[in-house]
C-alpha cells in the first residue's frame, strides 16, 4: 500500500496532467488542462499519491469510472500500488462495488495499467475517443 488522500482542489492533478511527460498521453489539444470544476463536484472522487492519482466518476449508484494519471517517476510498480490502494479506498470508503474504465485505442500505457490492475476487457466501442490521431 502507498499513501493516498482525497483531494478537494485540482492543483496537484492539474500539475500532473500538464507535465510534459504526461500531457501528450492525455489530450490531443494544446490548451492547459484544468480539472477544477470536475474536482469541485463532490460526486467525483480524486485520490492522489506522490506521483499521480486516480479520478473516479459515478456512472450510477455503486459504479464508478476511473482514469489514472501518473508522472514518469511513478510509472510501473508504483502505478500498480496506486491503483490497488485507490480501489481498496473506493470499496471500503464509498458505496462502490464496481470500477470500470475506458482505454483509448493505441494507448499502450493505459492498456498495460488496466491489465496490471486486474481489469477485464469487455468490448470495443467504435469511435469512442481519439488518441494521438488513432
Amino acid at each position: 500500500m502507498i499513501t493516498i488522500e482525497r483531494q478537494q482542489t485540482a492543483g496537484r492533478i492539474n500539475a500532473v496532467l500538464n507535465d510534459p511527460g504526461v500531457r501528450p498521453w492525455v489530450d490531443n489539444g494544446d490548451h492547459t488542462i484544468d480539472l477544477s470544476p470536475i474536482v469541485a463536484d463532490k460526486r467525483n472522487i480524486l485520490l492522489m499519491g506522490e506521483h499521480g492519482g486516480c479520478m473516479f466518476y459515478p456512472l450510477q449508484t455503486g459504479i464508478y469510472e476511473v482514469h489514472t494519471q501518473v508522472m514518469r517517476a511513478g510509472r510501473g510498480e508504483w502505478t500498480q500500488k496506486l491503483t490497488e490502494s485507490c480501489a481498496h479506498w473506493m470499496f471500503t470508503s464509498t458505496d462502490c462495488f464496481e470500477i470500470v474504465t475506458r482505454v483509448p485505442h493505441g494507448h499502450i500505457a493505459a492498456r498495460a495499467a488496466t491489465v496490471s490492475a486486474g481489469m477485464m476487457y469487455e468490448f470495443t466501442r467504435p469511435q469512442e475517443c481519439r488518441f494521438r490521431d488513432h
